[in-house]
């Protein structure tokens, strides 16, 4: 049988990539390469150019699409900046390397690693951004082929996250080509800002945890950009991923 393995996928531009050195080397990162500089990674990372089109949106389905039958057991999805937006990404990676037996055998595992929420609704534009489709209720319906109800929705931001492959193979290549298709025609095109608030929803389950979530517990209120909505309270990360390992022996 063999072990099981993590990998981290990093869409990076021209940020600075310090933090992967600190990486335990048991984790492998992929990083995919969009600027027009370039640059050195130390082993044992995995470099790979692509076009600079489709922000970290094309990177992340780029790898999908590609290593589709012989993804890792998880895999962790980041910008080259996430270092400055997650506060403790190392430790929260190492966390899941030392345990990653018990994290592996959680197959419908997928955990948000960003604090900041966004409100949203199906209404959002962005109206200075090329795209096919003008608001997230269009984008959401030409995926899924449902309509995205008309209220307020919260999620986390930044696209970083931390993923089982069984909740990405649920969705067949053709699925995540057609989303694809979508952002290979613009640099910085709105359906790639239009998936900042759908991975979860692609790749989550009704069972996963919320990174900031205690397991169990009440949602209560909470403020946003002004707003009390019902929302996990924020507790630290580390503390919480150890507190999701609830797998029966």
């Amino acid at each position: 049988m063999n072990s099981p393995s993590i990998e981290i996928v990093v869409a990076h531009y021209q940020e600075d990539l310090g933090w992967l050195e600190d990486l335990n080397p048991l984790i492998q990162p992929s990083v995919y390469h969009k600027g027009a500089s370039d640059i050195l990674l130390k082993s044992p990372s995995r470099r790979i150019d692509l076009p600079n089109v489709g922000r970290e949106a094309h990177t992340y389905l780029h790898h999908i699409m590609a290593r589709y039958d012989t993804l890792s057991d998880l895999t962790g999805f980041t910008r080259g900046g996430s270092s400055m937006d997650i506060p403790g990404l190392n430790p929260i990676l190492n966390i899941f390397l030392q345990n990653l037996s018990l994290f592996s055998r959680k197959k419908e595992l997928y955990i948000d690693l960003c604090p900041h929420i966004e409100l949203f609704s199906s209404k959002v534009r962005k109206e200075n951004l090329q795209g096919n489709y003008e608001t997230l209720g269009d984008f959401f319906q030409y995926i899924f082929e449902i309509p995205l109800e008309d209220r307020e929705y919260a999620c986390r931001s930044h696209s970083a996250f931390i993923v089982h492959k069984n909740n990405i193979l649920r969705h067949s290549k053709k699925f995540y080509e057609k989303i694809l298709d979508t952002l290979s025609h613009s640099t910085n095109p709105r359906e790639a800002h239009f998936m900042e608030h759908l991975w979860k929803t692609i790749l989550g389950s009704p069972t996963c945890y919320d990174v900031a979530q205690k397991p169990g517990e009440l949602r209560k209120g909470t403020e946003v950009d002004g707003k009390t909505i019902k929302t996990p309270t924020l507790h630290p990360f580390e503390e919480e991923i150890k507190k999701s390992l609830f797998i029966a022996s």
